[in-house]
């Protein structure tokens, strides 16, 4: 009798294992349905602004918005550096906001004259920060480098505790990063093993300087 009431409650205790796993796979499997197509879509949208900027290049020396042909400085704020790209018809204001979007941020509309400044309540991404030398300078050009994030999820927590539209806050950070080669991914941290001029960075946080030769992500500014 003991070992058949051991039985039915190991029984018992299977089962609600069993229940337990299932209902977190079926959540997970939920939570990917819902979040897939904004992830794959929102990564087009950063391949498709590295691709402009890789187009503005070719007729600039080979340096992305916010350098000019002699390698001066020029409307380099991450503001006018997607001002440049959407005046200038590389891609349609709509396309710099993340799919994802939390936040109140809202497509950029000039009115008659033209005028109005891009603001950082445009757009979603973050852009490289530019230096006056070293090799994160060196980067914002066309390297096709496959160890330089020239592009990536804004930071919308601290330096020290860093966190994204993706996240709740205080949580990690985790979001889309874009390689200087094209190709970009959906990762769960901000640190990454990069390459910015002639140095190895191991574990290179996207929202820390160290130096000129690490990544610095900023979403306004210089």
């Amino acid at each position: 009798m003991r070992q058949n009431s051991f039985n039915i409650v190991g029984l018992a205790v299977a089962l609600l294992c069993v229940i337990v796993f299932a209902t977190i796979a079926v959540a997970v499997s939920e939570a990917n349905r819902r979040t897939g197509p904004r992830i794959f879509q929102q990564s087009t949208q950063l391949r498709g602004i590295h691709q402009s900027l890789v187009t503005y290049a070719n007729s600039n020396e080979n340096w992305f918005p916010g350098i000019d042909e002699l390698g001066e400085d020029a409307r380099i704020t991450v503001e006018q550096r997607f001002q440049i790209l959407i005046e200038e018809d590389y891609f349609t204001p709509e396309y710099a906001i993340s799919p994802s979007e939390t936040e109140d941020v809202t497509e950029w509309d000039a009115h008659e004259d033209g005028k109005d400044p891009i603001t950082a309540k445009n757009y979603s991404f973050a852009m490289l920060q530019i230096p006056s030398e070293g090799g994160r300078r060196e980067e914002w050009s066309q390297t096709v480098n496959s160890q330089a994030i020239v592009i990536s999820d804004r930071n919308t927590g601290t330096q020290a505790m860093p966190s994204s539209i993706h996240t709740k806050p205080g949580e990690q950070w985790r979001g889309s990063v874009l390689w200087n080669d094209n190709h970009a991914g959906y990762e769960q941290e901000d640190v990454f093993e990069t390459k910015y001029g002639g140095g190895l960075n191991p574990s290179d946080k996207l929202f820390e300087a160290e130096g000129e030769f690490d990544a610095l992500m900023i979403h306004s500014g210089n």
